[in-house]
């Protein structure tokens, strides 16, 4: 637990990286710029975000546009098979993939790894206005659900 003295801001630092604030308070990211708390419920953990991300067109995994947070929204898709690329599948994470962009949005692993039983390198492909849950619990096999 860290109380700035300067300030009526406590931070705690939880197991596996996590960081708390008290509800309410703002933490400062780069000078003059703030992350606001405002309105955060206590014990809320935040997770990251990537938005309006637009899908690698033409597909394929070489090139394709990474996912590299916990909630990430692809808002262009513009032709079926545009592309996407999870990080390297590692125990413990997962994340989830929204497609709300016109076409089927093609989610590549990372290198060799797989999604499901699609086999090594091969996508998982998701329709328009679609919602994919992805998670890791071997390093290089990724587990997929997939709703509405």
């Amino acid at each position: 637990m860290y109380a700035d003295p300067s300030c009526d801001v406590s931070v705690q630092l939880r197991s596996g990286g996590v960081l708390a604030l008290a509800s309410g308070a703002t933490l400062g990211a780069d000078a003059g710029s703030l992350i606001d708390f405002s309105g955060v419920p206590a014990g809320s953990e935040l997770q990251s975000v990537q938005e309006g991300l637009t899908a690698l067109a033409g597909g394929g995994q070489s090139g394709a546009t990474a996912i590299t947070a916990s909630y990430v929204r692809f808002t262009t898709v513009a032709a079926d098979h545009n592309s996407g690329v999870l990080p390297a599948a590692k125990p413990g994470v997962s994340l989830t993939v929204i497609n709300a962009g016109v076409a089927i949005l093609d989610v590549f692993p990372a290198g060799g790894d797989a999604i499901n039983a699609l086999g090594a390198s091969t996508a998982f492909s998701m329709a328009a206005t679609k919602v994919a849950l992805f998670v890791c619990t071997l390093a290089g096999q990724w587990h997929s659900t997939l709703g509405a």
